[in-house]
């Protein structure tokens, strides 16, 4: 067995590998390497194994340096999902350990693998968070009558009687864009850059959507969803917070779980969670399960898990002082920070 760092060519050869392995998710693909290369400048570590030239396991890394949030290296920032996709697990150790003499290599703080199952080869394992996924039907009413419940159903109905529309298109993006950097600076989170979401949609011509829910031309919620295989995956969502009485996400959400019944898709992914938080509250009622992802860490000089959900208390006063700030600046500054939180 070979392990080598996969170079710039051979883009076709690693995505055949991710779309015929089972374990493999839509953050495998080797279009992440230049979104996040070329919109944060993050150097990429893809390593790769080959049996007598054939590949047999992957595993995507960037290494994140900040002179505040430390050095890292992690698969894959931005996110839900990431780690080893291998055929065995002699392929999995032997790709792992090569990471982790990376890590040791460069002195980075720590190694992070976010998984959505547990592969044990001695890893510190945090089960912060979870995945909230909807198992889909052909017919679009199954869903309606038999995964939502009924305060889904009424909020929904609201939403269209009061004049609500979806659409779909990526010339949205400027529309998400804005509610998107307002949401953010609400939450007390630094935006992602404008750039970031140019490049996952040129990225993924295939593979990405914006839906949008419109009253009077005016664009309240929208939604950019992405799909992998027979998942459709919520990827980032944005809403105008004066207009919430009008239940702008549900008729979104409802429009794109029908879309994703139309076309094929078996299950609805409402993206990354932490356990009874307030996002995970809205998606529950859709029927949607709770799916377990496992973030497993090698500490090289990190003594203890980074601990970067909305349970942390520094993150909490973080965000509180951020929200204090005017929007103009959060949307500038935003960016600069945002590229140093994975």
């Amino acid at each position: 067995m070979e392990i080598t760092e996969f170079g710039t060519e051979g883009r076709e050869e690693w995505n055949a590998y991710v779309h015929q392995h089972s374990g493999a998710s839509f953050y495998h693909m080797y279009g992440w390497r230049n979104v996040i290369e070329q919109a944060y400048g993050h150097r990429p570590y893809y390593l790769v194994a080959r049996e007598q030239g054939t590949i047999t396991g992957i595993l995507p890394l960037f290494i994140m340096k900040s002179i505040i949030l430390g050095r890292k290296m992690i698969s894959l920032p931005f996110g839900s999902y990431g780690g080893i996709c291998a055929d065995d697990t002699e392929t999995e150790k032997a790709l792992l350990d090569a990471a982790t003499k990376r890590t040791r290599e460069l002195n980075l703080d720590y190694l992070e693998l976010r998984c959505r199952s547990n592969h044990d080869h001695g890893l510190i394992c945090d089960q912060t968070y979870n995945t909230m996924i909807l198992e889909l039907d052909e017919d679009s009413d199954v869903v309606w009558k038999n995964r939502f419940n009924k305060k889904v159903r009424n909020a929904t109905r609201k939403a269209m009687k009061s004049g609500l529309t979806v659409e779909q298109g990526n010339g949205y993006l400027k529309e998400f864009y804005e509610l998107y950097a307002k949401s953010m600076a609400m939450l007390g989170t630094p935006v992602h850059s404008f750039r970031f979401f140019e490049l996952v949609l040129s990225e993924f011509p295939e593979n990405t959507g914006i839906f949008v829910s419109k009253k009077d031309e005016k664009v309240l919620a929208a939604l950019v969803m992405l799909n992998f295989r027979n998942h459709f995956i919520s990827g980032w969502e944005a809403s105008d917070r004066d207009s919430l009485d009008l239940n702008p996400n549900n008729i979104l959400y409802w429009e794109s779980i029908r879309f994703a019944c139309e076309h094929g898709f078996r299950f609805f992914d409402f993206g990354r969670s932490v356990q009874d938080s307030g996002t995970y509250r809205f998606k529950k009622p859709w029927g949607a399960e709770s799916h377990q992802l496992y973030y497993q860490y090698f500490l090289n000089r990190k003594k203890s898990v980074p601990n970067s959900s909305t349970k942390n208390e520094s993150r909490t006063r973080f965000s509180n002082n951020w929200k204090k700030l005017p929007f103009p600046i959060t949307r500038i500054i935003g960016p600069m920070l945002r590229r140093s939180l994975p």
